[in-house]
C-alpha cells in the first residue's frame, strides 16, 4: 500500500465481537470517504470478510487491514497492562492498544502525518483544507482529554504519547504512582468504582502527556478557528472547560443547520454559525448517527439495507 498512500491517511480501527461490521461503521467509512475522495480511508479490524459484506462500491479508495496482522505491535504493553476501569478489559485495552496499531501501519507505510477518528465519527469537510486552521501544532485531539478525532503532524509526538504510556504502566515507575495519586487511589485498587476514583483509560493518559510533555506542542480541535471545529459530543452544547465553545441546544443535541450537506451549529455569544468538519456520536447519541448520515447518503447505499431503525451499536 505504501506506493499508492495519499498524503493525509484516515485510519478507522474497530473491534468486533461478531466480527460483523456496524451499520454506524459502515456510515463512518463511507462518509469519510465521500468528503475526503483525494485521501485512502483505512480500516484495521477482526472483521470477517469485510469485502463480501459490503457492495462494491465500498471497495474504491478503501484500504482493509487484518487487526492479527499488527499483533506484534501491542504484545509488549499488553504484558504490562493493568486493569483499572469500570470499562470491559477487552475494550478498556484496545482503547491503548489502537495507538501502537497506528503507530505500526504508519511504519510500514512511511506516513508523515495520519488522522485517526473513531467509527461513531461522521466527516463533513476535507481535512486538508480544514486543518490548514491548526498549522504548527504536533499533534491534535478534539479536546484536552478526548481524541475522537486525532491528528498527528509529526510521528514524534506519537512516539512520545507510547513511549509514556510505557513508562505509565511500569509499576516500579515514579509515572505509575503519579497516575494511581492523579487517579485518585489511597489503596490497592479493589476492582470497585468508588466515588471520587477516575478510570485509567486512554483519554485520562493523554491529559498526563499534555501536563508532562509540553515540548510536544497539542492543540484542540474543538476550538473555533477559522469558523470551524471538529464535534466533541453531537451531545454536549455546554462548555466544560474554559476552552470549550458554547453552543445552541436543540432537546439533547446541539441545535444543527445545513447547507450543501454540511452541519452548521450556532455559538454563543454572538459567534454565529460554526462548520462542523466533523459530528461525534458517542455513547446514546449513537442512535442518531444512521438518520444523520442518510440525510445525504449516496443513492447506492441503499443497497445495504441499513435505515435510521436499525438498534443502536457500541464499538470501541
Amino acid at each position: 500500500m505504501a506506493s499508492s498512500l495519499s498524503p493525509l491517511p484516515i485510519v478507522f480501527t474497530h473491534i468486533s465481537g461478531d466480527r460483523k461490521a456496524s451499520p454506524q461503521l459502515l456510515c463512518a467509512l463511507v462518509q469519510a470517504r465521500l468528503t475526503n475522495p483525494a485521501q485512502n480511508v483505512i480500516l484495521i479490524s477482526n472483521l470477517k470478510d469485510f469485502r463480501v459484506q459490503c457492495a462494491p462500491e465500498f471497495d474504491r479508495g478503501f484500504h482493509y487491514e487484518n487487526l492479527e496482522d499488527y499483533a506484534d505491535s501491542f504484545v509488549p504493553f499488553r504484558h504490562r497492562y493493568f486493569h483499572l476501569s469500570v470499562n470491559p478489559l477487552w475494550y478498556e485495552r484496545f482503547c491503548f492498544e489502537r495507538w501502537f496499531i497506528l503507530r505500526e501501519f504508519c511504519r510500514r507505510n512511511g506516513c508523515e502525518r495520519v488522522v485517526y477518528c473513531d467509527s461513531d465519527v461522521l466527516i463533513y469537510s476535507d481535512l486538508v483544507e480544514a486543518l490548514k486552521a491548526w498549522q504548527g501544532a504536533d499533534y491534535l485531539n478534539v479536546t484536552r482529554g478526548c481524541w475522537s478525532t486525532a491528528v498527528f503532524n509529526r510521528m514524534s509526538a506519537l512516539d512520545g504519547f507510547l513511549e509514556l504510556l510505557m513508562e505509565m504502566f511500569a509499576r516500579n515507575s515514579v509515572l505509575w504512582q503519579e497516575t494511581l495519586d492523579r487517579l485518585g487511589f489511597m489503596r490497592p485498587y479493589d476492582g470497585a468504582a468508588s466515588s471520587g476514583i477516575d478510570n485509567l483509560t486512554d483519554m485520562f493518559a493523554i491529559r498526563i502527556f499534555n501536563d508532562l510533555r509540553p515540548e510536544i506542542k497539542g492543540d484542540h480541535l474543538y476550538s473555533i478557528k477559522d469558523g470551524g471545529c471538529f464535534d466533541r459530543n453531537i451531545s454536549i452544547s455546554a462548555p466544560e472547560t474554559p476552552l470549550d465553545p458554547e453552543f445552541e441546544a436543540h432537546g439533547d443535541r446541539k441545535r444543527l443547520s445545513w447547507q450543501d450537506g454540511v452541519p452548521y451549529a450556532v455559538a454563543r455569544p454572538d459567534v454565529g454559525p460554526v462548520r462542523m468538519h466533523c459530528l461525534h456520536y458517542q455513547g446514546n447519541a449513537k442512535a442518531y448517527m444512521i438518520d444523520y448520515f442518510l440525510k445525504q447518503a449516496p443513492p447506492w447505499f441503499a443497497k445495504l439495507g441499513i435505515n435510521a431503525s436499525m438498534p443502536n451499536f457500541q464499538s470501541a
